[in-house]
């Protein structure tokens, strides 16, 4: 991981903020295919491909998931204020 972030020409000051970018890219990949997903769900279901109960569970798992993402960058940007203020 060493000889990987010395070849990008990422030092310790600049570590920090290349995680962050690594984590904001995952982040905003994972709410574009749920919301994608979400979509398609909902063409499905309007065409009667998907039953009911089906449906139902994949959207609140989907929901959940959204959730628990908002919940990570919630969290994250708590964390940085404190430790400003500190």
């Amino acid at each position: 991981m060493n000889k990987l972030l010395k070849f990008l020409g990422i030092d310790g000051s600049n570590k920090l903020s290349f995680m962050a970018w690594i984590g904001s890219v995952f982040i905003i990949t994972y709410l574009i295919t749920n919301i994608y997903q979400l979509v398609q769900l909902n063409i499905f279901f309007a065409q009667g491909k998907v039953k009911e109960e089906a449906f139902e569970r994949l959207v609140s798992g989907n929901i959940k998931d959204l959730l628990e993402i908002v919940m990570i960058i919630v969290l994250f940007f708590f964390k940085n204020q404190n430790t400003k203020e500190d």
